[in-house]
């Protein structure tokens, strides 16, 4: 018999995140809860309500394009963010063909399916603690305390599996944030630079510097993911 896709591997495709969340497993959620915002905050309120407010009308235009840009980016970002979290990876289902069950197992032996990752003996895949055999790069999270479908690795920004279910919201998220950390980074460098010569109070100057500097960071950070592998299968059959 063919090998099932994942797409015919039933499973829930969202769960209740305040249940399953402890509070050291919230706060790197919240901490980039955190940065989200206050990056928001420093970009409307410091950088375009004040080019809005200004008697150039070219910088009011300018300003309007970016509030409106970057209020669509945010949206997008928060979105792919929380369905994300919320997106559960994927299981192994409960059904005959995948269950360890002696008695099961020679009524299921006909419709087993076939499998390209085998142990060294030939033998199908088996996770000891979920007691159940594992379809073709499906591994077992020891955090998630399930084998997640197409396992790529578990992430504790999202708290969450990257897999299956839910790999193009964490794609989402890292092009949506890499796109607005740019927009921050390249926009406010004018206002940064007015803020250093013209007379400016000294808290806007810190945040436009703060915010420049934190956005900077993070759009080197977030563009090493696309140049490097990581998005690959995991070699082993256990993740913490």
């Amino acid at each position: 018999s063919s090998s099932p896709s994942c797409g015919a591997l039933r499973f829930n495709s969202t769960y209740d995140i305040s249940s399953t969340m402890t509070c050291a497993q919230k706060a790197p959620v919240l901490f980039v809860g955190t940065i989200i915002v206050t990056l928001y905050c420093i970009f409307v309120f410091v950088h375009c309500l004040p080019m809005m407010m200004s008697a150039d009308p070219g910088k009011i235009h300018r300003g309007k394009i970016e509030m409106h840009a970057f209020n669509f980016l945010s949206v997008m970002l928060s979105l792919s963010y929380y369905r994300a979290i919320s997106t559960s990876a994927g299981t192994v289902p409960d059904t005959a063909e995948w269950k360890s069950d002696p008695e099961v197992e020679a009524r299921a032996a006909s419709m087993a399916p076939t499998t390209v990752e085998t142990k060294r003996s030939g033998a199908r895949r088996f996770c000891k603690w979920c007691s159940k055999y594992k379809p073709d790069r499906c591994h077992h999270c020891r955090v998630c305390k399930a084998c997640v479908l197409r396992m790529d690795h578990h992430c504790p920004w999202i708290n969450n599996c990257v897999g299956f279910g839910n790999y193009k919201f964490f794609f989402l998220v890292i092009f949506y944030a890499l796109i607005s950390v740019a927009t921050v980074t390249i926009a406010m460098i004018e206002s940064v630079q007015e803020a250093i010569e013209v007379d400016t109070p000294f808290w806007r100057m810190f945040v436009l510097l703060f915010g420049e500097t934190l956005a900077g960071f993070l759009m080197l950070l977030l563009s090493a993911f696309f140049h490097v592998p990581y998005l690959d299968p995991v070699q082993g059959d256990d993740h913490h």
